[in-house]
């Protein structure tokens, strides 16, 4: 009866880890690529695309540049906030390299990433120990705070961002480019014409 608590214990302890929530990021982005591109536009696409783009690029950058002297509540919303600006930073690179911005290329931008900075974060820390964050019962934690300008200028991040991010989703870019040939404003241009006539036809 104890083994599914005990279980579950070890999970959480081995997740609270280095080590543990590497593997976690790129497992994740891992089976929410598959489900992306075997299972698109079902529930569990959205399931696992959801978090695959608003949180676990924040969540690979919070640990390799904000992990220490951070609280778990400021973890969780810088990585939400930086997880935003990544796929802006994506999209805008897609967008403006051949590459190209569709549905391929932006999952394997951000499986590319997320793997990236995950190795980025073990080179930077690799002679730290890899054992569950531990605090101390005598010293007294302050919760994080946000400063009124930070907060303010954070969330102007965030909308700018936003619509962006709206702005890079719903443009179409067109693959061909058409010409018209009038004749006097007009596409119909009589193709029974006396030999030597002239003509005068705008593009």
């Amino acid at each position: 009866m104890t083994e599914g608590p005990d279980t579950l214990n070890r999970i959480v302890s081995f997740l609270e880890t280095h080590n543990g929530q590497r593997i976690a990021i790129a497992l994740f982005s891992v089976v929410a690529t598959l489900v992306l591109v075997l299972l698109p536009g079902t529930a569990a696409a959205y399931a696992f695309g959801l978090p695959y783009m608003f949180f676990i690029p924040g969540f690979a950058v919070v640990r390799l540049f904000f992990w220490k002297g951070t609280s778990l509540e400021a973890r969780f919303v810088l990585s939400l906030g930086i997880s935003i600006l990544v796929i802006i930073f994506l999209g805008l690179f897609l967008v403006l390299t051949p590459i190209g911005l569709d549905s391929n290329t932006t999952r394997v931008s951000l499986i590319v990433f997320a793997l990236a900075a995950v190795a980025a974060e073990m080179v930077k820390n690799r002679d730290a120990k890899d054992e569950p964050e531990q605090k101390a019962p005598d010293k007294h934690i302050e919760p994080f705070k946000f400063d009124k300008v930070v907060a303010a200028m954070i969330g102007t991040a965030l909308v700018v961002s936003g619509v962006c991010l709206a702005l890079i989703i719903t443009a179409e870019y067109p693959s061909r480019t058409y010409f018209a040939m009038t004749e006097d404003g007009s596409a119909k241009i009589n193709s029974t014409r006396v030999l030597g006539s002239n003509i005068t036809l705008t593009i």
